[in-house]
């Protein structure tokens, strides 16, 4: 404020003086006053935000507005950048039974499904529904001594039972007075097999059997039972394989089985056992 009166006072001081000189003469003409200087151009209005990214691009934004002194317009808006497509959803986890069957497991070949529990072998299936149940899984043959035989069961586990209420044993039958001699319970647990890939010999040795009803020389059949102990909590299926059954030692003229391509005769017995069995085969 003081720098405007001290120049307008110096302004008037001049006129004056001025004013006051030889007016003689026509003074020179002052010159003209400097004409204002154009606004700058207004900026260019904000380019508008892209679309939402969504499963498509979005719309471009609108261009921004000219501004006030002849700015150019804003750019258009870039486009919205298109989603990303959603992850698939992880599959599920199997059960550890190694079949689909009837109580819904992984399936294996059995079943046109993965890979079975085990190759050239046969794999025994007993649907326990409650305690007290049994199956009984054999070979079958016209009555002959079997005086000097030892056979050999190689036995596995695909599902092992923690309740220890599942067991398999040996028995053999004659034709005598179909008289059933029946070797010691394995509980068919971890405690027995230790793990699903672990086989172990069940053993009927004929020499040792000391059963006075029982006739060595008049033997029709002889196999592994299956069955569910007295404490069985609910329904449950017991599934072994069964890699081979060796014969040793006797003249009984049977030879041993490998499955290598069949059953061979190895079945359920379809007069005994009280829940129905099923042998599948799985070829070497």
């Amino acid at each position: 404020m003081r720098r405007l009166l001290i120049v307008g006072a110096v302004s008037l001081t001049s006129a004056l003086a001025v004013s006051c000189g030889d007016d003689s003469g026509d003074g020179p003409g002052g010159n003209g006053g400097t004409g204002a200087s154009g606004g700058s151009a207004g900026n260019g209005g904000s380019a508008g935000n892209g679309g939402s990214a969504g499963a498509t691009g979005g719309a471009g934004g609108n261009g921004g507005s000219a501004g006030a002194s002849g700015g150019a317009g804003g750019s258009a808006g870039s486009a919205g950048t298109g989603g990303g497509a959603g992850s698939g959803g992880n599959a599920g986890s199997g059960s550890v039974d190694p079949d689909a069957g009837t109580d819904g497991g992984t399936a294996d070949a059995g079943d046109g499904g993965g890979p079975p529990p085990c190759t050239g072998c046969v794999e025994l299936r007993v649907p326990f529904t409650a305690s007290g149940q049994f199956e009984h899984f054999q070979l079958a043959f016209t009555a002959r001594s079997l005086a000097d035989t030892v056979v050999t069961f190689r036995v596995g586990a695909a599902i092992l039972d923690p309740s220890g209420q599942t067991y398999v044993h040996t028995f053999t039958t004659d034709a005598s007075d179909f008289t059933q001699v029946s070797g010691p319970q394995t509980l068919i647990n971890a405690a027995s097999f230790t793990d699903t890939n672990t086989f172990i010999d069940l053993i009927i040795d004929f020499d040792a059997i000391t059963d006075a009803n029982f006739d060595v020389a008049d033997v029709i059949a002889f196999g592994l039972q299956v069955g569910s102990g007295g404490d069985l909590a609910g329904p449950t299926t017991s599934v072994l394989t069964v890699d081979s059954v060796a014969l040793t030692g006797g003249t009984s003229g049977l030879s041993s089985l490998t499955f290598t391509t069949s059953a061979e005769g190895f079945a359920p017995n379809e007069f005994s056992g009280s829940v129905p069995g099923e042998v599948r085969h799985h070829p070497l």
